[in-house]
């Protein structure tokens, strides 16, 4: 490959300037400051112009000859592409007319490192600690190698230290010959920003993690942020990010920014990119406009970044595929596929969706969880109507009417749909459809129209945590694996840079499903490697910590060529886990010229470890015994817990009993006495959640928490059945920040994220037959479907969970929210999917607070009491003519002065009174308190359990009414207590 005439006189000048010592920078210059000192090079100079590479017209090409232009340009991957200074290259081979720049990375030639030997202490395919600091430690940050300076950069990531005086500079350089850290100040940055290493004295940016993502500090030096105490976000940078050789640059797209780092001059840059990849078109009106979770990779044929993946506040929860022109400087949509495949596709999911509304159907019928109306559908006339549907769909799909490039990925969607025609046909099988073991069956319809609807994708369906590497001789980015959030994935994808076309690899076998792995280039040997990572977990502890498992002795290679993986032979002493601070955490690794790997574990101090990857030394035996087919997925629920799982299934295995368990409990339980029921199966119970009761189908709705429990799932109780099941399996938060709040808006199924509390953040509307949550928008759970509702609703009110009370009644669901900083009162209109505001009539209503506030609806005098927190007064709220009134009546002592009614309470119409759910008064002595509206006066009641021990509920737990049974129930939060209250024989006695 020849070098254009622009380039020779480029490296005359970078030869001559290397002659004469003038050192490295752009004219071979480094930036001095008195604070900052010499930043050291390592590599002879070189000049090189900034204007990116363009296609020329004739982009075919079997070789430079056939480029309009040979002079300026060469034959790169069959593409005809302009270079700017650096020349373009398959391998070393084609660098080697340039003795200033000998070595092909990423698709140029660029100048060769300082020739370093390895350190004395690594041996091949072997793990060995670098060093380690008690200090350092950050998780999910930027680390790569940059090959020009022969050091790695270390930057963002969400910082671990305890005390403040323990936090590096949010940049680091990492020399591998003397294993020190440098922070990375700026050029220009003031004297103040000292030592050179380790804790710095350089002034928090931002100031308490809470302020706007800036690229600009106080003192007016750009540098990334650092932090990890925002209430909604961290500084994770994830797979964000790549190094761009011919530019020298590291780009990230962090927090809706678009930004790059030079590694030289230690300097981060906001290019102030509009739109971007979470702010377009097609986002929400609603929600964050921060991308989680996602990579980025470098296409350098085209010269443009490639984003896949993470998260976006859109219909699917993640952006698809980006394009960022380092020409335009502007982001684009990439669209793959023909207009037959992604029709079949859409097909295929319509139907996947219908199949699982017919298990929902079951799901109610098998735990008595419908109407009346819903008991008498025909169940075999919805299987009939499924079977022909699904037979329609494979009987008329013929993967020859694909383009020749597609029609493989038809081949394999119609074996697959062959399987759903064959499974939707037993689902009749027998005469009348029996719910138990039609959910299985039906079950069954869903795994297959799944397989099909993957078989036709033509970009990586959603991820979190799956990175990409530029594989050199095939010009592909490679993408493994990933977080589906439910479901973990064993997939491998190949992004063709010359085509722009992703296709998913077959190998033999792969590695075993996981997300949050390192997946990088081996320069030196031109294989991919894979390190670590986490598989998920089954665990129920608090916090859920242990849902994610970590995978650390497992490193495999990669062959885009061979479409190979082989899992390698490395050994090690020791070798730590992947210590969590968030809940999955993506594993810090990069690797040098030399195929030298170096991997920071998460923790509060800093170890690092080095690998020198063999990818020639197999493991043989690990590869068959641990390795799996290209389609596998492991879905979080696949296997059970005791008494509880992720998993639906296992609730539909469970005997029922025949009777309805609350309507016999309601005959024979002793009034005024807390009477406990223990489902014979439990769930994963939430902090600081509640739950709303469902007064058509009785049943309990549980969805939430705040400090705990993170998954979307809806737990269903049946008051017929005494138990539990699951609408689905949980989609989880991968990571949530100081205040429990989870940073990400939707999962890939289009289901809301836990919000940082739960408390009165949802209730039944039986008017929609709705669920109604707030988490920065309006959610819709169709109860019937057992659903997410999509898209969400934009409120007049602001969505903010911490401030707003939910309450169910008859007409709908009424809301106490607050519109400028003032409270207001608005309902549901169910016909309209919007909210009414009501009129209000009076004194201004305070705004709720989710720890105290209190309401209630009376349905004798159709009002809410309504009670704010922390002011210790009573409003009363009159429906029908909108009036407000502020109740002239002294909450008694008991309570402690802070609330009247205390978050959680229930209107009893027989007895006439509100019922606060917590226990008050001295140990030994708690009683329950009421609230009479006809007297206006307050009452104790001795409501002793059943076991004779004390038991105190709070900001886990919800009261609800049965109106039917007559019963209080008391979730608390996986277990109920059950109470039927006879006023004449409670005890009431007046409190003062």
């Amino acid at each position: 490959m020849r070098l254009s005439a622009l380039s020779s006189l480029l490296l005359a000048l970078s030869l001559l300037f290397g002659l004469f010592g003038l050192g490295c920078g752009r004219f071979g210059f480094a930036p001095k400051d008195a604070s900052v000192g010499d930043i050291p090079c390592f590599d002879l100079p070189a000049v090189i112009a900034d204007a990116p590479a363009r296609d020329l017209p004739a982009a075919e090409c079997a070789g430079d000859d056939d480029c309009t232009d040979p002079q300026r340009s060469s034959c790169l991957a069959g593409r005809c592409v302009e270079m700017a200074g650096e020349a373009p290259c398959y391998e070393d081979a084609d660098c080697v007319v340039s003795p200033a720049q000998p070595r092909c990375w990423m698709g140029v030639c660029i100048g060769e490192p300082v020739s370093r030997p390895l350190p004395e202490e690594l041996t091949a395919n072997t793990w060995t600690k670098v060093s380690e600091t008690v200090t350092g430690g950050r998780t999910g940050p930027l680390f790569a190698f940059v090959p020009r300076m022969g050091r790695f950069a270390l930057s963002a990531g969400a910082r671990n230290a305890k005390a403040a005086e323990d936090i590096h500079f949010s940049t680091e350089h990492l020399d591998l010959e003397t294993k020190r850290y440098e922070n990375a100040y700026p050029a220009g940055a003031p004297a103040s920003f000292t030592p050179a290493e380790g804790p710095t004295q350089a002034a928090p940016h931002p100031p308490w993690g809470f302020s706007p993502f800036e690229m600009i500090d106080k003192e007016g030096v750009a540098r990334m942020p650092f932090f990890n105490s925002g209430y909604g976000s961290t500084s994770n940078a994830y797979f964000q990010w790549t190094y761009v050789p011919d530019r020298r640059l590291i780009y990230a797209f962090l927090h809706n920014k678009t930004l790059t780092y030079d590694p030289l001059t230690r300097s981060w840059t906001d290019l102030e990119v509009k739109p971007t990849p979470t702010d377009h078109a097609g986002s929400l009106a609603v929600g964050s406009r921060t991308m989680l979770w996602g990579a980025m990779g470098y296409d350098p044929i085209h010269r443009e970044l490639v984003l896949v993946g993470g998260t976006a506040s859109e219909e699917g929860g993640s952006p698809g595929t980006w394009a960022f022109s380092l020409k335009d400087e502007s982001w684009r949509r990439l669209e793959f596929g023909s207009a037959p495949i992604n029709a079949q596709r859409w097909r295929i999911k319509e139907a996947k969706l219908q199949t699982r509304g017919l298990v929902a159907v079951l799901r109610n019928r098998l735990f008595a969880t419908q109407t009346a109306s819903e008991a008498r559908r025909d169940l075999m006339v919805s299987a009939g109507a499924l079977e022909r549907l699904v037979s329609s769909l494979a009987d008329n799909f013929d993967p020859q009417k694909l383009p020749l490039e597609e029609r493989e990925q038809g081949q394999r969607a119609a074996g697959h749909l062959a399987q759903a025609k064959a499974a939707v046909a037993l689902v009749n099988l027998g005469g009348p459809l029996d719910a138990t073991t039609g959910i299985a069956r039906v079950q069954a319809v869903i795994g297959a129209l799944l397989w099909a609807e993957l078989a036709l994708s033509v970009e990586p369906p959603a991820r979190a945590l799956s990175q990409l590497a530029y594989h050199r001789g095939t010009a592909t980015l490679v993408l493994f694996g990933g977080d589906g959030m439910d479901r973990a994935y064993a997939d491998t994808w190949s992004y063709d840079c010359a085509t722009r076309r992703w296709t998913q690899r077959y190998p033999p076998l792969s590695p075993s499903p996981r997300a949050g792995h390192a997946f990088l280039t081996l320069p030196k040997s031109d294989k991919l490697v894979l390190v670590g990572g986490y598989e998920l977990g089954n665990g129920h502890s608090y916090g859920y910590r242990d849902a994610y498992q970590n995978l650390s002795g497992e490193v495999w290679s990669y062959d885009p060529a061979l479409n190979s993986w082989s899992k390698l032979a490395v050994s090690a002493d020791e070798l730590p886990s992947n210590a969590v601070r968030e809940v999955a955490s993506p594993w810090t690794a990069a690797v040098n010229e030399q195929d030298v790997l170096i991997w920071l574990p998460s923790g509060e101090g800093r170890s690092t470890w080095a690998l020198a990857v063999d990818p020639s030394k197999l493991d043989s035996l690990g590869t068959t015994e641990q390795g799996v087919a290209a389609e596998t997925m492991l879905f979080r629920g696949d296997e059970d817990s005791g008494y509880r799982s992720y998993d639906p299934a296992f609730y539909d295995r469970q005997p029922l009993p025949a009777a309805h368990v609350f309507d016999g409990l309601a005959a024979s339980i002793t009034p005024n006495r807390w009477v406990a029921v223990t489902p014979p199966q439990g769930v994963s119970g939430t902090g600081w959640g509640s739950s709303t009761f469902d007064s058509q189908r009785r049943q309990v709705l549980y969805w939430g928490g705040g400090v705990s429990y993170k998954g979307t799932d809806v737990r269903h109780y049946s008051l017929a059945t005494g138990s539990w099941s699951l609408s689905a399996s949980p989609d989880w938060v991968l990571e949530w920040t100081d205040a429990y709040r989870c940073p990400a808006e939707l999962s890939f199924n289009n289901r809301p994220m836990g919000p940082l509390q739960a408390n009165q953040a949802y209730a039944y509307d039986p008017v929609a037959s709705e669920m109604l949550v707030v988490n920065n928008a309006i959610w819709r759970y169709d109860v019937a479907r057992r659903e997410w509702r999509f898209p969400p609703l934009d409120p007049p009110f602001s969505p903010d969970v911490m401030h707003i009370a939910f309450e169910t009644t008859p007409q709908g669901v009424v809301v106490w929210g607050q519109v400028n900083f003032k409270g207001a009162l608005f309902r549901y209109n169910a016909t309209r999917a919007s909210f009414d505001a009501l009129p209000m009539q009076g004194p201004e209503l305070a705004v709720a607070y989710c720890d105290g506030a209190g309401m209630a609806y009376d349905r004798k005098r159709d009002a809410l009491w309504l009670a704010p927190a922390g002011a210790n007064t009573l409003y009363r709220y009159d429906l029908a003519s909108g009036n407000l009134e502020q109740v002239a009546t002294t909450p008694p002592a008991i309570l402690g002065g802070e609330h009247a009614l205390w978050r959680e309470q229930v209107y009893l119409p027989e007895a006439d009174v509100v019922l606060l759910m917590r226990r008050f008064g001295a140990e030994g002595a708690k009683v329950n308190v009421a609230y009479d509206p006809r007297a206006n006066r307050w009452y104790s009641i001795a409501l002793p359990f059943d076991d004779g021990e004390e038991h105190s509920f709070s900001w886990q737990s919800a009261l609800m009414f049965d109106a039917v049974s007559g019963l209080v129930l008391l979730h608390n939060p996986v277990s109920f207590w059950a109470l039927k209250l006879d006023r004449a024989t409670a005890g009431f006695v007046e409190l003062k």
